[in-house]
């Protein structure tokens, strides 16, 4: 695998952009999303990926271990009839989508497959949810989920944000920060879908 992923990068630096001897390399639109949640005015939901997380967690997460970290932060807004909205996160339904469709799949924060001293820094970070608070509050703050990338042989890190996808015959190219992270809430009426675009920020 690590031969492999040596030969993709290398052919990525020796060739143009625009087609790579006989593997051109396509670039992905973003999804049209919301860079925000709102829904019904009693959720706010923002979503960032931090080019710099290596700051935070000492490694390039996706470039070292195909894990994407995503700092996310849920709370309520308005005023709540009845019960507050609530999450449990073993059933949020956590799941990030690549622009070109790809499937990222929730890992929790303790079987994130990093060595032990990293693995501190993520179980120190992560998001820890329950019911909701309101977003202006000291209760309701960010936190760290992760998602793998699905087969590291075919997924290579080429910069901060972006990654290329190698699907024969094509290479593509994606910006981490057009993805999209869906998951589930509970509220009054029963489960409430949300799909969230990301933000790029640095810390």
């Amino acid at each position: 695998m690590f031969v492999r992923r040596v030969v993709l990068l290398a052919a990525l630096a020796s060739c143009p952009l625009a087609a790579c001897a006989g593997h051109p390399l396509s670039r992905v639109d973003a999804f049209p999303q919301l860079k925000h949640f709102s829904n019904r005015k009693e959720v706010w939901a923002e979503a960032r990926f931090y080019t710099d997380h290596a700051r935070t967690f000492g490694v390039d997460l996706v470039a070292d271990y195909g894990i994407v970290p995503v700092a996310l932060k849920i709370g309520t807004v308005g005023e709540i009839g009845g019960d507050p909205p609530r999450v449990y996160m073993p059933e949020m339904q956590l799941r990030m989508f690549l622009p070109d469709g790809t499937a990222l799949a929730y890992v929790p924060a303790d079987q994130v497959p990093v060595p032990q001293s990293i693995g501190d820094r993520i179980l120190k970070e992560k998001l820890e949810l329950s019911l909701l608070h309101p977003w202006s509050s000291d209760d309701a703050r960010w936190g760290y989920v992760f998602f793998a990338l699905p087969d590291r042989e075919h997924f290579v890190s080429t910069g901060p944000t972006t990654v290329v996808h190698e699907t024969e015959p094509l290479w593509r190219e994606m910006s981490l920060a057009d993805g999209l992270v869906s998951f589930v809430y509970t509220s009054n009426q029963g489960d409430e879908p949300v799909n969230l675009g990301l933000q790029t920020d640095s810390h």
